[in-house]
């Protein structure tokens, strides 16, 4: 304020001391009543000329009017010389007055004027060198929408000369997909001054480029609208790397949502933050309910001292790689996941947790079924090598009790002790049997059946081992197909079933067995050991018993294993239906519940052909005596000696030896006069396998028959005998040696 009075006086300071000078003579001269002849209409005239004029003629015309005044007032007025002196000296100082100020005012707007000119030239000539130089394309658009002006950065943006540009107008350059006017007519319209987007514009040579164009209203001093600027920023570059940031972000947010691991972060005080989708197929909860929820609310109780130790390890700096651990599902399930987490920081400082929890419930299980058939590997191999040895003893003394009874006489009581020996050798025998089938290493004779005859035959049998208090029902399907299975061994898997399924209902209840065709794909077998993808006939037998706890239901198929009383049962009944179940090439599972029964589903192989072949009847010779002579191949001294008796109790000539290598010695020196070879299968030195091989070019018309308490790679394919094999299991009676031996002689004869 105070510059603006210092510069105010400066200017008009002349004037404003003449004013003062007049305004006081005037003053005096109306405080006497003294005429003033001044009128309006010759100020208007003063002030007129000085405007227009500028300061001599309206000096000139003040003394004029100053001079005729005080002319005409002499003669008119009566007063003194010092009156009318002062009278009209204040008329002219008042007009001169005028005079000044009007003619200062004059120059001082012509400089004003000036300089705004000076200063519109010089936005003018900025602006021109902006509009030219700049590094963004500019147009000035007229409101017809034509080009007027152009830089030469939009002809290089659009590949356009300004020439060419000059002939089109401002809609021809968006991209047809983005040629909108909306917003320019509004600008036309005067509802809008500016805006700012983004579109794609087409060069010349027909490629798009995305840019950011700003548009903005010129007007003239009563607000009409003169033209439009325009600016254009080529942002493809930028808009590109958006767009591949924007698909980058809508990868990963697929790869997050469509995972099947939950992926998730939760605070330092384990408040869940983020959640992925997979967390509802995992364990119930929506990925909003989850949000709600605390890592306590989802982990195992007995597991949190671990998690929150792995956490506090790992925010000190820990290495802690991926763990295990349980959390409950929505509805109870106990869940397995393999958790893999890290730290989030900001700024420095950890803020949050992030982990991908992978489901491994199901691989677990896998585990547990692995290592579960891995035991009863081991435990067969046990079993079956100790059921090889039992059967050698068992050989002996069902041998020497059969030939001892065909030397006493029908009566007596040395008779009876030894019946009872023998007796107790059979069922001894049996129990091996038992053995051999979990072991997977007894003999099977596989046919073309169906699994609905094999239980239409065993119905009378199983009905009478159930009693009357349990109720038998089957459930066959018609459509159910052909297996390839040993008949006797499928029913003694029944009837095993059927005694255990009778033993869970004490008080009586109901035993269903159900047949039908069942196609495996690749994600059920990947979860069930033994099965392979394919087609298969499921046999099913349930009972509504006890049912088994889980810590039954994972010893259920090992050997001895019950939950009889003891002396009730040899705990093998179960186990030697996995054994003959696995050595078909099926699977057997069980389902189980206490106090809900128990399942057993049983996966057998279904073949192509879907008729079952006749069962020749087997047709059994007189026991045969023969004078021929055959080389007997044993290690075990007590086996050997036996069978040595029981071949020579039948007519025929024994040569011994204890191994292949004693036999070939035998054989390369003997002129024809073996006519049959009976070698055990695995012997020291050199056994039956390799005897049978070199015998091929030496005495290849020589028959040989094999004699084991338990298969061989060499005998048997995987517990299935070939046709081209002659076999006889031990221990063996009488009738079995005299029987199998007299049929090789007999064919070789023919």
């Amino acid at each position: 304020m105070r510059s603006r009075i210092l510069s105010f006086a400066a200017r008009y300071g002349l004037a404003l001391m003449i004013l003062g000078a007049i305004i006081g003579v005037q003053t005096l001269l109306l405080f006497y009543s003294i005429k003033i002849s001044f009128t309006v209409p010759i100020i208007v005239g003063v002030v007129a000329t000085a405007w227009y004029g500028g300061f001599g003629p309206g000096l000139l015309i003040a003394i004029l009017v100053a001079g005729i005044s005080a002319v005409s007032d002499k003669g008119a007025i009566d007063d003194t010389t010092i009156q009318w002196a002062t009278r009209h000296v204040s008329n002219f100082g008042l007009l001169l007055f005028m005079v000044v100020v009007i003619t200062e005012r004059r120059v001082v707007s012509g400089k004003m004027t000036a300089s705004e000119e000076r200063a519109r030239r010089e936005r003018e000539e900025q602006f021109r060198l902006f509009f030219e130089l700049g590094n963004a394309g500019m147009a000035i658009i007229s409101p017809e929408k034509k080009f007027v002006e152009l830089n030469q950065e939009i002809c290089k943006l659009l590949g356009y000369s300004r020439d060419e540009l000059r002939t089109m107008v401002w809609t021809d350059i968006p991209h047809p997909e983005d040629r909108t006017t909306e917003h320019f007519e509004q600008i036309l319209s005067g509802e809008m001054d500016a805006y700012s987007l983004e579109k794609r514009v087409v060069r010349k040579d027909g490629s798009v480029l995305h840019a950011n164009i700003s548009i903005k209203a010129l007007r003239n001093g009563n607000g009409s609208l003169t033209n439009v600027i325009a600016v254009l920023q080529d942002v493809t570059t930028r808009s590109m790397a958006e767009q591949a940031l924007r698909s980058s972000e809508e990868r990963y947010r697929d790869l997050i949502e469509n995972a099947h691991d939950m992926i998730y972060t939760h605070d330092l005080d384990g408040n869940y933050i983020s959640m992925n989708a997979a967390v509802e197929h995992i364990t119930g909860y929506t990925p909003e309910e989850a949000m709600g929820m605390n890592i306590r609310d989802i982990i195992m109780p007995d597991e949190l001292p671990r998690v929150t130790d792995m956490i506090s390890r790992k925010l000190q700096g820990g290495r802690v790689t991926n763990y295990e651990l349980n959390i409950r599902a929505k509805d109870g399930r106990t869940i397995t996941v393999e958790v893999n987490t890290r730290i989030v920081y900001r700024d420095g400082e950890p803020v949050a947790i992030q982990g991908i929890a992978r489901d491994i419930t199901g691989r677990k299980n896998l585990e547990e079924q692995l290592l579960q058939a891995q035991k009863l590997e081991s435990v067969g191999r046990l079993a079956g090598g100790i059921a090889h040895d039992f059967n050698n003893m068992l050989t002996a003394i069902n041998g020497y009790s059969d030939l001892a009874l065909r030397k006493v006489g029908v009566d007596g009581t040395i008779r009876g002790y030894l019946e009872e020996i023998k007796k107790a050798g059979e069922r001894s025998a049996l129990l091996t049997n038992q053995l051999l089938a979990f072991s997977r290493r007894q003999i099977l004779h596989p046919q073309m059946i169906t699994v609905n005859d094999v239980i239409n035959d065993t119905m009378n049998m199983l009905k009478r081992m159930i009693g009357e208090d349990i109720d038998l029902v089957t459930r066959l399907k018609s459509t159910a197909g052909s297996i390839k299975f040993d008949p006797g061994q499928l029913g003694q898997v029944l009837v095993n079933l059927a005694v255990n399924a009778r033993d869970a209902m004490p008080d009586g209840g109901k035993l269903t067995i159900e047949t039908s065709n069942i196609f495996i794909d690749p994600n059920y077998a990947s979860t069930h050991v033994g099965l392979l993808p394919g087609a298969y006939v499921l046999l099913s037998v349930s009972d509504t018993g006890t049912g088994m706890s889980s810590d039954v239901q994972e010893q259920i198929f090992e050997p001895f294993f019950t939950t009889k009383a003891v002396g009730k049962g040899t705990g093998l009944g179960l186990a030697t239906v996995y054994g003959i179940v696995r050595q078909s090439g099926g699977g057997i599972f069980v389902y189980s519940e206490e106090g809900h029964g128990t399942t057993f589903k049983i996966y057998i192989p279904r073949v192509a052909d879907e008729h079952p072949s006749e069962e020749e009847p087997e047709i059994t010779p007189k026991l045969a005596i023969g004078t021929e002579t055959i080389l007997l191949v044993e290690d075990e001294e007590l086996v050997r000696s036996l069978s040595r008796q029981v071949l020579e109790s039948c007519g025929y000539h024994v040569i011994e030896a204890s191994d292949g290598i004693e036999a070939l010695e035998i054989l390369e020196k003997d002129t024809g006069s073996i006519d049959l070879l009976i070698t055990d299968v695995i012997m020291p030195r050199m056994g039956g396998r390799e005897l049978s091989e070199r015998l091929r070019s030496m005495r290849p018309e020589l028959p040989i028959l094999f004699a084991s308490g338990y298969t061989d790679e060499a005998v048997v394919r995987h517990g299935v005998l070939d046709s081209n094999i002659n076999f006889l299991q031990k221990p063996f009676t009488l009738d079995d040696v005299a029987r199998k031996v007299r049929d090789l002689l007999d064919a070789r004869g023919h």
